[in-house]
């Protein structure tokens, strides 16, 4: 009887040792499905995160030519509103001298004109 009570005994511990294995083997299939996972999630976000630099550093080269054609824009229109003053400064000059003349050359028509008057006056008077 003791011989047959080992004997189940030892079945037992065979088939709870078998099912020990068969779960642990199961869990560590399931751990390495989850590991799989996320090794594979990891490699995809390091794969946008390069992505993300790459795009990252593509802005700031644009950014930096933006900034450099904003500097070259800056200094051109310094440069138009310079020449622009200076037009304006001479166009002022020239709009000055034009209206000195016209008073000059007005004066003049009126002076002739007067003596015109006269002479014609004085060719009535003698005839």
């Amino acid at each position: 009887a003791l011989v047959s009570s080992n004997a189940v005994l030892d079945d037992k511990l065979k088939t709870f040792s078998e099912n020990q294995i068969a779960e642990r083997s199961a869990s560590e299939m399931n751990l390495q499905i989850r590991l799989d996972e996320a090794l594979a999630e990891s490699t995809a976000l390091r794969a946008n995160n390069d992505m993300l630099v790459k795009n990252n550093n593509q802005l700031t080269e644009i950014q930096n030519q933006l900034t450099s054609n904003i500097g070259v824009m800056q200094a051109r229109d310094a440069a138009l509103n310079e020449m622009i003053t200076k037009l304006t400064d001479h166009n002022t000059h020239v709009n000055n001298l034009l209206q000195e003349t016209n008073n000059k050359h007005f004066s003049q028509l009126q002076q002739a004109n007067r003596e015109k008057d006269r002479l014609a006056g004085l060719v009535r008077n003698s005839g």
